[in-house]
């Protein structure tokens, strides 16, 4: 979602939420291709945990 920051700035809010049960070992994998795939398709910055 698009949020509007106190000085009036636009920026956007992507919420990522995964509910697992026990380790995957292509966890980090996974989450490295939604980060690129994020930025490649809307040119904005991707942080997630972590990085």
């Amino acid at each position: 979602m698009k949020v509007w920051a106190r000085d009036g700035s636009k920026t956007w809010v992507l919420i990522h939420v995964e509910i697992q049960g026990e380790a995957e070992r292509a966890f980090a994998e996974r989450m490295y291709v939604y980060h690129y795939r994020l930025f490649d398709r809307y040119r904005v910055d991707v942080v997630s945990p972590g990085c």
